[in-house]
C-alpha cells in the first residue's frame, strides 16, 4: 500500500497521528528492501505494552530494575501518591503482567491518569498513546479530553483537571436561548483554535461560546464509515449481481446483510449455530470483541452512537474489503500484499 493509500480517507487527527508515526523510527528497523518482506513484517516483534511502559518509566524518573514488576508498581503508587492521582493498584499491576489495556473510555481515563502522575506534557502523552498504547491521544471534540490536553500541555495537576473539566462539563450542557451552530467543522479546525486559547478563564469561554463542537464526538470517523459502508455494499453488489443463491440480493442499496454474506460467507439472515457469528469465527479474541456485524453497522449508518471499538474495526474491516474488492474486480493481483 502507497503512503497517498494510507492517508486516503483518514480524518484530520488520524492524518496527523499518521504523520507522527511515519515520521519517527520507534518499533521499525530499516532495512535494505531484499530483507524488508511481507514475512518478515508478519513476523516482527512489536513491544509488549508492558514494555513500551517499562521503557516510558526508564525515560521519566524511574532507576530500578526493569525487569522487576513489584519495583515498576511501587513506582508508578509513589507518583500517583505524590501529585494525587487515583489509580487503581490492581489495573497498575494488570499492566505488568502481559494484558493489553482494551480501547475503551476508562483505559483511556486511567492512562490519562498514569501520565499525570508520571508528571509527562501533552506531546509525551500523545507520544505514549500512539506509539505504547496504539490509539489516537486526544479527543478534541471530548471536552474532558480538551481539558486533560490543556492541563497538560500547561502543567496543571490531576486535581486542577478535575475541576476544570466538571465546569466544561456544566458549561456545554446548558441550556441557550438561541439557535446554535457548529463552529468548527473539522476537528483539526477545533484544534487550531484551542492551541490560540491563553488561559483557563479563556478556555471555560471557549466551551461556552462552542458548545456544540463538543457535543458530536466522532464526528469524522463516522461520516466516513458511513461512507464507506454504502462503498462496500455497492461492490458486494456487484460482486453477486449474476448468483441467484442469495435470497436477498435484490433488496434494496445498503442491505447490510447482503455485505456481511459476501464478506464472510454467511448469511446473517439464517446463521442458526450455537454460538454467534463473531464467537464462532476462527478469530483471536482481540478481533471476536466487539466485532462489527449486522446491528452495529446499522447503527452506524443511522447515525447512532457505537463504541470506539466497533467504529476502529468498522473502518479497519470495510477498507481491506473494498481495497481487495476493487482488485478482484479488476482481476488486477499485482498490488496484493504478498502476490
Amino acid at each position: 500500500m502507497t503512503e497517498e493509500e494510507l492517508y486516503a480517507g483518514a480524518g484530520e487527527v488520524t492524518r496527523k497521528c499518521l504523520d507522527d508515526i511515519l515520521e519517527s523510527e520507534y518499533g521499525f528497523v530499516q532495512d535494505d528492501e531484499e530483507t524488508y518482506t511481507s514475512e518478515y513484517l508478519l513476523t516482527y516483534p512489536c513491544k509488549t505494552f508492558a514494555e513500551g511502559l517499562t521503557d516510558t518509566l526508564l525515560q521519566h524518573g524511574f532507576s530500578g530494575q526493569a525487569d522487576d514488576a513489584k519495583e515498576k508498581i511501587a513506582y508508578v503508587r509513589e507518583c500517583c501518591k505524590q501529585r494525587g492521582v487515583t489509580l487503581n493498584p490492581e489495573v497498575i499491576k494488570s499492566w505488568f503482567c502481559g494484558t493489553r489495556p482494551n480501547s475503551g473510555e476508562r483505559s483511556r481515563d486511567s492512562l490519562f491518569r498514569l501520565c499525570f502522575a508520571l508528571g509527562l506534557n501533552d506531546r509525551e502523552t500523545a507520544s505514549f498513546f500512539q506509539k505504547v498504547y496504539f490509539s489516537c491521544p486526544f479527543n478534541f471534540r471530548s471536552a474532558k479530553e480538551t481539558v486533560i490536553w490543556y492541563c497538560l500541555r500547561n502543567g496543571l495537576g490531576y486535581p486542577e483537571m478535575l475541576s476544570l473539566a466538571e465546569q466544561a462539563e456544566q458549561l456545554i450542557n446548558e441550556e441557550s436561548a438561541t439557535e446554535e451552530e457548529m463552529c468548527y467543522e473539522q476537528t483539526s479546525q477545533l484544534e487550531s483554535a484551542l492551541l490560540q486559547v491563553g488561559s483557563t478563564e479563556e478556555l471555560l469561554c471557549f466551551f461556552r461560546e462552542n458548545r456544540l463542537d463538543f457535543q458530536m464526538p466522532r464526528k469524522t470517523a463516522i461520516h466516513y464509515a458511513k461512507c464507506l459502508i454504502q462503498e462496500a455494499t455497492e461492490l458486494a453488489q456487484n460482486a453477486i449481481a449474476d448468483q441467484n443463491e442469495i435470497s436477498h440480493q435484490k433488496q434494496k442499496s445498503g442491505n447490510v446483510d447482503l455485505l456481511l454474506s459476501v464478506i464472510f460467507g454467511e448469511n446473517m439472515r439464517t446463521y442458526q449455530k450455537k454460538s454467534s457469528f463473531s464467537k464462532e469465527a476462527v478469530f483471536p479474541e482481540l478481533i471476536r470483541s466487539d466485532f462489527p456485524l449486522g446491528m452495529n453497522l446499522s447503527r452506524i449508518k443511522r447515525g447512532e452512537p457505537v463504541s470506539d471499538t466497533i467504529l476502529r474495526k468498522t473502518l479497519i474491516l470495510l477498507n481491506f474489503y473494498c481495497f481487495f474488492a476493487v482488485l478482484f474486480a479488476k482481476n488486477d493481483t499485482s498490488d496484493l500484499f504478498c502476490a
